[in-house]
């Protein structure tokens, strides 16, 4: 067996063993940690800002009280609180815990991704045109935004290939000619090959963005695949909106000028981008500010929305994030399918792996009568 799948076979064990463990009281955490922690510097370095992030303890409940003369209702009180700080240390470290399972999940997939794309899929010859194109290897950078934010996205594109060592092709925006998709391309398959193959995602994070269920679906296919994010929060949306997973990350304002040099000087490191000129950057930064302002204010009010409308939302996320689980099993069927494509030289036998992979045809399938693998409906939009 080689060695890195045996380094996440390993990891695949602790996280068995932390989905086992009990989330209170707070220690049994964190000797999972302390044991856990050694082997993640040691054989998945490049997640060790993250793991450390999602296993802080969080802070314990404080009530005020209030004591009065009577011993029996102080002592009532004193039980109470410890009820109440007993009942919300449980509900945060839970919260914990399933993150932390979350994180491990996702890097977990996104080795196995890369053990199936390096090495069950072999290179391609210059001169083979006649078997199915691999999974294309998508630009660098990934903008990820919302639809109602292309005038702010486009703008955003414009300010890095024009101040960073960047060409068009390095680029992957929906709202700029030429870094969109292809015309007569599928919106979903160009938008997930796009992202996995991506070096860096950037999310402008909107109201629109958090209103989106497809861009959800995206955030988490960046997270799943362990693709090296970073974060740009749009007005009004502000870091008290940051929940869950988003909550311990760095994220600037799109519309800070000092946000977007650390968020260019970050860019460049990831990227390993030549340094370019400092007075060209000020300049396309205060035009993009201008730009961010006016799509700032053209914003409609922040919606407040009722209890039963958030869990609603939060119902849409968790289908969308199985609707990623599902899509992250057909690109590894395509990558498996690819690969014996790929060792194929009779046509029949090409044929018969075709015929094996390929879609159930359908009266209920939709438009085109067809299936996916999964048996759901082949769509063609988000």
């Amino acid at each position: 067996m080689p060695k890195r799948e045996t380094e996440v076979e390993t990891l695949s064990d602790l996280r068995q063993r932390l989905s086992a463990a009990p989330s209170y009281p707070w220690q049994h955490l964190a000797n999972w940690i302390e044991e856990t922690e050694p082997y993640i510097v040691a054989h998945f370095g490049t997640y060790m800002d993250q793991f450390r992030r999602l296993t802080q303890k969080p802070p314990s409940t404080s009530y005020p009280m209030a004591f009065g003369k009577n011993k029996a209702e102080n002592e009532a009180r004193v039980q109470r609180f410890n009820a109440d700080r007993e009942a919300t240390d449980k509900k945060n470290y839970g919260e914990s815990k399933a993150r932390l399972i979350s994180f491990l999940d996702g890097v977990i997939r996104a080795e196995q991704h890369k053990q199936v794309s390096e090495e069950s899929i072999p290179p391609r010859p210059e001169s083979d045109e006649a078997i199915i194109p691999m999974i294309a290897k998508g630009p660098p950078i990934f903008i990820s935004h919302a639809s109602k934010d292309h005038k702010l996205a486009n703008a955003f594109a414009d300010l890095l290939q024009l101040t960073c060592d960047l060409q068009q092709k390095d680029i992957f925006c929906t709202s700029v000619d030429g870094m969109s998709i292809p015309n007569g391309s599928n919106f979903v398959d160009v938008i997930r090959e796009r992202l996995v193959g991506s070096k860096l995602v950037v999310f402008l994070l909107s109201q629109a963005y958090f209103d989106s269920e497809f861009c959800l679906t995206e955030l988490g296919a960046a997270w799943a695949m362990a693709t090296r994010p970073l974060f740009l929060i749009v007005p009004p949306i502000d870091y008290s909106d940051l929940k869950g997973v988003l909550q311990n990350l760095q994220a600037g304002k799109i519309n800070e000028p000092s946000h977007l040099t650390h968020f260019r000087e970050a860019l460049e490191s990831a990227l390993e981008l030549k340094k370019t000129s400092g007075a060209r950057w000020e300049a396309k930064r205060t035009e993009f500010l201008a730009i961010a302002k006016d799509c700032i204010d053209s914003q409609a009010p922040r919606k407040h929305i009722s209890a039963e409308q958030h869990k609603a939302l939060e119902d849409k996320y968790t289908e969308a994030m199985s609707e990623l689980q599902k899509a992250y099993a057909d690109t590894k069927a395509l990558a498996e399918k690819y690969a014996l494509l790929e060792s194929k030289k009779d046509k029949a036998d090409v044929k018969a792996v075709d015929d094996a992979f390929s879609p159930v045809p359908t009266e209920a399938a939709g438009a085109d009568g067809r299936q996916n693998r999964n048996g759901q409906e082949n769509r063609h939009g988000p």
